[in-house]
């Protein structure tokens, strides 16, 4: 709770012209239109954010990334307060809280895609049915609990189901994918949701056969050497 924001209208000490905030609406527009042509309805796109020193960006609710302009992405300061052409999304504290319960997420995208969502209204963890699970971060992809959107426990239980990783899904509502960079979350979440996809198929075809905990640290050590080797 102690993270929680008090909004304010005093936007006393925020440049919304600082460069490295102008460019960082720009990105995060560009992810969001880039979502849209990959295939995810621009409904979709709950909202995005991302990092910008002690500030946070976030793009409104409701407004189609086509149609942005950069002034539309919010700036808000650890003070409460911000500046923008829209009223702040209701996720506003949810992308707020996890940024800072975790200094190594500098962008977070909260999405509705249809595959990743349908898991989400099963309140099912996603288990390691395939190597890419570990895209993630972990053995699996969990699933939060519910908790209606902008309430303080909603922001809580997405915390508590990102320990460790980088994505999860939130019960009856969509999918979180953070990232180093907004363009990574996007990433993420396309990975995400093909997994997810790929899921719902199997699951309708039988249960999968699961990864071993053995079989997934080859995996892990496959990536570590690719990765020295590159």
């Amino acid at each position: 709770m102690g993270n929680q924001i008090d909004l304010t209208s005093d936007s006393e000490g925020i440049d919304s012209n600082d460069p490295s905030h102008t460019e960082l609406r720009q990105r995060l527009i560009k992810v969001c239109m880039e979502a849209s042509r990959c295939g995810l309805p621009n409904e979709s796109v709950g909202s995005a954010s991302a990092r910008s020193g002690e500030y946070q960006l976030i793009t409104p609710v409701n407004l189609k990334a086509a149609e942005m302009i950069p002034s539309d992405v919010a700036v808000f300061s650890p003070n409460g307060g911000w500046v923008g052409n829209h009223i702040l999304p209701a996720e506003l504290d949810l992308h707020h809280r996890i940024m800072a319960a975790r200094p190594d997420i500098n962008a977070i995208l909260h999405l509705r895609p249809p595959a990743s969502t349908a898991l989400a209204c099963l309140r099912m963890d996603i288990p390691p049915f395939h190597e890419a699970i570990l895209d993630g971060g972990g053995d699996s992809i969990r699933c939060a609990p519910y908790a209606p959107t902008g309430s303080d426990t909603l922001a809580e239980v997405a915390v508590q189901a990102l320990d460790g990783r980088m994505t999860c899904l939130l019960a009856n509502n969509g999918l979180l994918a953070c990232g180093d960079s907004p363009e990574a979350a996007l990433e993420l979440g396309l990975r995400v949701e093909s997994l997810c996809a790929i899921y719902l198929r199997v699951r309708s075809m039988g249960e999968p056969t699961l990864l071993s905990e053995a079989e997934l640290d080859t995996v892990r050590l496959a990536r570590r050497l690719t990765v020295d080797l590159a």
